[in-house]
């Protein structure tokens, strides 16, 4: 078998993802062994994940701050906690914080509850839930930070 890249070399190993023959030149181009094509392909996948997790993160806070304003969903007594722009920084990052803890506490193992028939997912929704709450605000940057990064990587 030669390498799909250079045809004329003998192929040493193989793509991890598509099984084609590489030569030693393109086996030792990346930490695994993987060919060009897979490698733009994985990369492709990674950035639109990146930017799926911005959408979610800050554009559905984002479409849901402009609903909670227009239609003045506010404290239960009817008052508006901030006034113009700062409702729509406060309602975003709210929203984001939301998303941003949930994502993060998703290593949660749901076995732990799995034991209890009925109430089990009752009781560990409810735990993800109260977590994300406080984890939230603390992971919108950690994680705005850690898709940058990322990105500018991927660009390189």
């Amino acid at each position: 078998m030669n390498c799909t890249r250079h045809i004329d070399s003998s192929a040493v190993g193989q793509c991890s993802d598509c099984k084609c023959g590489l030569c030693s030149i393109c086996l030792s181009e990346y930490s695994i062994p993987i060919c060009e094509n897979c490698n733009s392909y994985r990369i492709k996948n990674e950035k639109k994940s990146i930017y799926k997790d911005f959408f979610f993160m800050y554009g559905f806070g984002i479409v849901l701050s402009y609903f909670m304003i227009k239609y003045k969903i506010f404290l239960a007594d009817g008052t508006m906690p901030y006034k113009g722009i700062m409702l729509w920084v406060f309602c975003i990052f709210t929203f984001a914080a939301l998303y941003a803890g949930w994502k993060t506490l998703s290593i949660l193992p749901y076995n732990l509850f799995s034991w209890l028939p009925f109430i089990g997912p009752v009781i560990f929704i409810s735990i993800k839930i109260g977590l994300t709450v406080f984890i939230g605000p603390l992971m919108i940057p950690i994680r705005t930070f850690m898709n940058l990064k990322r990105l500018f990587e991927l660009k390189n």
